[in-house]
């Protein structure tokens, strides 16, 4: 029942999470959890940058095909380079 767990649930949990510590980043854990779709709108909602094993894993092979472009309408990361040096 996981993949049923909404965008505005997973916001609630990392306002929550923030409200009581500093926080760069967050790491949504969970195979099951769509975080793509609805990434950079929680990052622009939250000002801070959010990634899930999947959605790493996505941009991890977008790069590694050779495919640079900035995707930023999913998140942060998706506007970044393979290798941090090359920009």
């Amino acid at each position: 029942m996981v993949a049923r767990i909404t965008p505005q649930s997973i916001e609630a949990g990392i306002r929550a999470l923030i409200k009581h510590a500093g926080i760069d980043a967050v790491f949504v854990s969970c195979t099951s959890l769509r975080l793509m779709a609805d990434c950079a709108d929680l990052e622009r909602s939250l000002g801070i940058p959010l990634t899930s094993s999947n959605h790493a894993l996505a941009w991890h092979a977008l790069r590694l095909a050779g495919i640079e472009e900035k995707l930023g309408q999913f998140g942060a990361l998706y506007d970044l380079p393979l290798n941090q040096d090359a920009t």
